[in-house]
């Protein structure tokens, strides 16, 4: 039967859910959500992204006619079962009405029809009762009628043998057999074992005491002799394997064995004792910022240390540790140097979201013209200049559409696109070298420029007080 199976991925930033991939075949709507990190020592909640992993599988389903956990056959002697009186767990609840192992009697013990719901008249006599029955009256030698409540004895009724009951009405009435029974050449009526072993289960014996019949179930059937389900030892303690590492199989009547559940191998050669984790883990399974781990299912996890964040794969640490790691590994080797120099404002560190625009070592390099040196003795300034780089966590997305974007100097960059589409910021146009690479706290774009916030211009003042003087040594050639 078609069924939709849904399943999240792990909740973490936005910029870094684009990383995380749902299995192949299924869908990946993202959603919002919030996950938890941990930062100076606090738990912080922060608001996130994650995919809703959608698939549609086939789940096995008992066709018409069958039920339980094993799809068993129902008997024919139930003609309609309920589906609502067989439990998950294969055992069977009486509906309102019925009674029996099966719901295939009715607890009305003169009811009759599909639903018990229905009642017999008859009065001397006895009705075709139960979910099969028809409410018909065998009447008793010598009464005849539908109910069986006309006296006078109809002549073809009045020598009527054991095991008989009289049917039809006044002088067209006559002698059958009951149920089960045969009528001989002397019109007598003799038990057929075979009509009789009708009325018990395929999986049952059947006896006759006297006018009675008994049906037993054979070993290793459960029931009432009329319906029989193999006894399965995995509905009871887990068949006695151990519950925690192996399933129950059911074998046959009263027959299981244990196995491994999916990705674990059998301690000491045999499930019967336990089975432990096969690891899932490869040297490429996931990054080696993140630690693998097997889980109970089989599968491998990626997990990250505390305070850092993971997008299933690998571990992001904060703002900081994530420019010294990309300095130090990578597409941006010994690209941030210069930008990991400058030292960090506290933010940071902090638990954010944040947006660090970092320029590229070519950058730095550029504004070292003598004059912007000076910003290293003016601290106040370097500060200002730092947190000009810094915003609320935007992605580039979230950039373009912006005309301009506030910053943690408390001053606007504005923000516009060349006739390429690349993304420009400030007055010069500084342009984006890298985009959404994330760290636990937000996220890093790299650019080929500075940014300078008007708060700290002139870098270096016009100064009227200050007198230079040119010496320039010039040599001369006399000739003699």
């Amino acid at each position: 039967v078609p069924q939709r199976l849904d399943v999240y991925t792990a909740c973490t930033s936005c910029a870094a859910s684009v990383t995380s991939s749902c299995p192949r075949g299924s869908s990946h709507p993202p959603l919002l959500c919030s996950y938890l990190v941990q930062i100076g020592g606090r738990e912080l909640e922060l608001p996130g992204c994650h995919h809703l992993c959608v698939k549609n599988i086939l789940q096995p389903q008992c066709c018409p006619g069958h039920w339980g956990p094993l799809c068993l056959c129902e008997s024919s002697l139930i003609p309609d079962p309920d589906p609502q009186s067989v439990g998950q767990s294969g055992l069977i609840g009486h509906n309102e009405g019925f009674s029996g192992f099966a719901c295939q009697e009715c607890k009305n013990p003169n009811a009759f029809g599909k639903k018990c719901d229905e009642e017999c008249d008859c009065v001397n006599g006895v009705c075709n009762k139960g979910p099969d029955g028809d409410g018909q009256c065998w009447c008793q030698p010598p009464y005849t009628g539908r109910r069986c409540d006309q006296g006078e004895a109809a002549s073809g009724c009045r020598r009527c043998s054991s095991y008989s009951y009289c049917k039809g009405e006044a002088e067209d009435a006559n002698c059958d057999c009951l149920p089960g029974y045969r009528k001989m050449k002397d019109n007598r009526c003799l038990g057929e074992p075979l009509l009789f072993s009708l009325d018990c289960d395929a999986n049952a014996q059947c006896s006759k005491e006297a006018s009675n019949i008994r049906c037993t179930c054979r070993p290793g059937y459960d029931g009432d002799g009329k319906i029989c389900i193999p006894k399965n030892p995995c509905l009871v303690n887990n068949g006695g394997c151990p519950a925690n590492s192996t399933v129950c199989v059911f074998k046959g009547p009263d027959k299981s064995s244990c196995e491994c559940m999916l990705g674990m191998s059998p301690l000491g050669g045999s499930a019967e004792h336990g089975c432990q984790l096969v690891s899932a883990c490869t040297a490429v399974t996931c990054d080696p910022t993140a630690t693998c781990q097997t889980e109970l299912d089989g599968k491998p996890r990626c997990l990250c240390e505390p305070g850092l964040l993971g997008d299933g794969h690998r571990c992001y640490g904060n703002l900081m540790a994530r420019l010294m790691e990309l300095d130090q590994r990578g597409n941006q080797r010994e690209n941030l140097t210069g930008a990991v120099n400058c030292g960090s404002p506290p933010p940071l560190r902090g638990p954010g979201p944040l947006t660090l625009f970092v320029p590229t070592n070519d950058a730095v390099d550029r504004a070292r013209d003598g004059t912007h040196l000076l910003l290293f003795q003016a601290k106040q300034k370097l500060q200002e200049l730092l947190r000009h780089h810094v915003f609320s966590q935007l992605t580039v997305d979230d950039l373009v559409a912006l005309p301009q974007v506030r910053t943690m100097a408390n001053q606007l960059v504005t923000v516009s696109a060349s006739d390429t589409g690349e993304v420009l910021l400030g007055e010069k146009g500084v342009r984006l070298a890298g985009s959404n690479i994330m760290a636990s706290n937000g996220v890093i774009h790299m650019i080929d420029g500075l940014l300078y916030p008007p708060s700290i211009l002139p870098i270096l003042p016009h100064r009227c007080d200050v007198t230079k003087s040119k010496i320039t040594l010039v040599r001369r050639h006399e000739t003699w």
